[in-house]
């Protein structure tokens, strides 16, 4: 992948990585393990490791495996990775120092600890290099976890339930997550920071809990690695004693004592332990290090297989077929991967012929109690039953895939009947459900029809009053059907508030073009509902406020539609201040200090349009910065609408304000220069407009012919 990004050309065009995922974050490399940080996390659990098997057996191949594994996490461009590499690499030489330095002890630690500290230098320049080319990235963890913290406060003794935090924080998101998204329709499923979610999980009790498996496990790990140090004196060719640490247990728990403290130490900016490539490998470590604490001393007595290795291998190999093949992997593909895998095995068990392996004396296979065997025939009942579920939502998430396919080809028959496969398979796949209903509401098919494959029922009820008469439903209601499904699930799940809203508006203006008012104003009142609710969780959503403002409009209250505009061109003083956008201290010439008095005064006019009581700005500004030029369009097109409101009302100096502060905010809003071009001709302010136009040519000396105002 690194030379793939290096030295190919950028998708489509054909590279190294074979994969469909090629180049998927640009030059940062990730292997098959999804993103640069689950693949990172991989890399700091492993390095200390290769590092310990290298102290032990002095083969140079170790070494050249961890510089590798250095190399990988640096091109990760994770700083989190960074952080853990060092922090398991800190961790190994201080445990190295303590309890393998039998000699040479004080040379051994200067040059250790002048390399740890060469390490942690390096580590801080470029995790604070990192931070000055793409800050975003630790902007959006801090403003996340402020808001978990806030979050953590309402249940901080029992928390709030395992798995709850995607539920929840939508609505304490902060404004500045969207600045940063640029979008509105992305879900936080996890805090970015694993501490901070096991803690509002559980609670403090539970968190607590957490911390003591840990702080147990790492401290019988360390008393542990102590005994299995204890240096043995042996006689060198010299004829010299020398005190060594022989037993191959103490370089095993030193790799996995320093490989599993390195990735807790990451996990304070990840959550990559919560998931499978990643998650599988950490906690293996903790099971390694319990293990090589419980067993001591290691067992010694040998048994005989069973059955022969090679019949075990075609078994082993067998069962893996029929599981690719179960979960819908291609045939010829299963196949080849399954003689690949016996392939490996027999190579590795012709290398490994020579070794015995041992087993401990406590386990006897060929007799038990009969207590035990019901135990293990439960667990496997179980383990069947539970892959069967498993295996669902594996087909569900390539049907899911399918129907994301078929709807970016506008074919909603296929793509529904696919999303409807996926809500079967995994009725908890919260998007499923989300995309089914968007689907509907986009379709918009008024026609009364019974389709089971898309979720209709014999019990489902025409509200609507649509086209009754039939059996079946319209897809007004099957989307509002499908967002009360998401809302069972997350409340407050991305834009569905805002998408109901989109419906209702919908049939609020359908009923009105068929002259049925009470229930255009019903729906519009619906509408309004939704809105309102959605607003709650993002109030910098631009359409939001538009469609609340054409609502009021068809409902005859100009003042609240007025209060919209004004309302959204509020909420960019919500996360700043005027001294954000100019700063008065480097103000150096009179056309700035101008500029920067007009804004002020702008600013005093703004900030009164406040757009409810739930949005403060004192809530939003910690760390300000000028924030709300990363939407200079949409806050000009806000400005645009607004002067288009109070001109066609013939307040024609209020228009011209909010026309000039929509050039001002973004310069190419070519609607706003034309339309005070056209204020100024109506109104016969032809010097306003000869200097407008001269102002004009300035700004885009191309456009002789004014063209991009035609």
């Amino acid at each position: 992948q690194y030379l793939d990004g290096k030295f190919f050309p950028p998708n489509p065009a054909v590279g190294l990585d074979p994969f469909i995922w090629r180049q998927a974050f640009g030059t940062r490399v990730f292997s098959t393990f999804g993103n640069p940080n689950f693949y990172g996390d991989f890399l700091v659990a492993m390095s200390p490791l290769c590092l310990a098997l290298f102290m032990y057996k002095k083969n140079p191949l170790y070494l050249i495996l961890w510089l590798m594994t250095a190399f990988n996490t640096y091109v990760t461009y994770s700083k989190g990775a960074w952080i853990g590499f060092t922090s398991g690499f800190v961790y190994f030489w201080f445990l190295y120092i303590i309890f393998f330095s039998h000699v040479k002890v004080q040379n051994l630690k200067k040059y250790v600890i002048l390399g740890v500290i060469f390490i942690i230098i390096l580590t801080v320049y470029g995790v604070y290099f990192q931070l000055t080319q793409r800050t975003d990235s630790a902007k959006f963890r801090v403003y996340t976890w402020l808001s978990c913290w806030e979050m953590l406060n309402t249940s901080p003794v029992l928390g709030t339930g395992i798995g709850t935090f995607y539920v929840t924080y939508p609505a304490w998101r902060r404004p500045q997550i969207f600045y940063i998204e640029g979008k509105h329709n992305t879900e936080s499923d996890h805090p970015e920071n694993e501490y901070l979610e096991v803690w509002y999980d559980e609670g403090t009790i539970g968190f607590g809990i957490f911390l003591w498996l840990i702080i147990t496990l790492a401290t019988c790990g360390v008393k542990a690695l102590k005994k299995f140090s204890s240096p043995t004196i042996v006689i060198d060719k010299k004829g010299r004693q020398k005190e060594v640490s022989e037993d191959l247990r103490a370089y095993y728990m030193l790799g996995l004592i320093s490989g599993w403290l390195g990735s807790l130490t990451h996990n304070w900016v990840c959550v990559s332990m919560r998931f499978v490539s990643s998650g599988t490998v950490v906690w293996l470590l903790a099971g390694l290090i319990a293990s090589l604490i419980v067993n001591n001393p290691l067992p010694e007595r040998s048994e005989e297989n069973v059955i022969s290795l090679y019949l075990a291998l075609f078994l082993n190999t067998l069962f893996w077929l029929i599981n690719f093949l179960w979960w819908k992997m291609t045939t010829d593909v299963a196949i080849t991967v399954s003689v690949v895998l016996f392939i490996a095995g027999v190579i590795l068990e012709e290398i490994n012929k020579t070794k015995s392996y041992t087993i401990s004396k406590n386990l006897n296979f060929s007799a038990g109690k009969l207590s035990q065997r019901v135990v293990q025939v439960v667990c496997v009942v179980i383990a069947i039953y539970l892959a069967t579920i498993f295996r669902g939502y594996f087909i569900g998430d390539i049907h899911h895939n399918i129907a994301i396919f078929y709807s970016k080809q506008g074919d909603w028959s296929n793509a529904l009947t696919n999303y409807n496969i996926v809500a079967k398979n995994n009725p908890g796949f919260i998007m499923c459900h989300y995309f089914m209903g968007n689907v509907f509401n986009d379709r918009w098919t008024l026609t009364r029809e019974f389709h089971p494959e898309w979720g209709d029922k014999e019990t489902d009820q025409p509200w609507t009053e649509i086209d009754v008469g039939k059996k079946g439903r319209i897809d007004p209601e099957r989307s509002i059907s499908k967002y009360q499904d998401v809302w069972s699930l997350a409340p407050n799940y991305v834009q569905s508030h805002h998408q109901a809203g989109v419906v209702y508006m919908k049939l609020g203006t359908y009923f009105k073009n068929n002259n049925e008012i009470q229930k255009a104003v019903f729906y519009f009142n619906k509408a309004l509902e939704c809105f309102w609710k959605y607003h709650k969780i993002d109030p910098i959503f631009p359409v939001n406020y538009q469609r609340m403002a054409f609502i009021y409009m068809q409902l005859g209250d100009m003042g609240m539609a007025e209060k919209m505009y004004k309302a959204h061109l509020f909420t960019q003083w919500l996360c700043q201040t005027p001294e954000d956008v100019i700063n008065p201290k480097k103000i150096t010439t009179e056309e700035e200090k101008q500029k920067y008095e007009e804004l002020k005064k702008q600013y005093e006019e703004e900030i009164k349009w406040v757009c409810c009581d739930y949005h403060k700005p004192q809530h939003y500004l910690l760390a300000t910065e000028d924030w709300a030029k990363r939407r200079a369009q949409e806050y000009s097109d806000s400005y645009l609408q607004l002067g288009n409101f109070y001109y066609v009302r013939k307040n024609y100096n209020e228009a011209e304000k909010f026309y000039i502060r929509a050039i001002n905010r973004y310069e190419q809003n070519f609607n706003a220069w034309k339309n005070l071009m056209v204020l100024y001709k109506e109104t016969n302010q032809l010097q306003k407009l000869t200097e407008l136009i001269n102002y004009y040519h300035k700004k885009f000396p191309s456009d002789t012919q004014l063209s991009n105002l035609k």
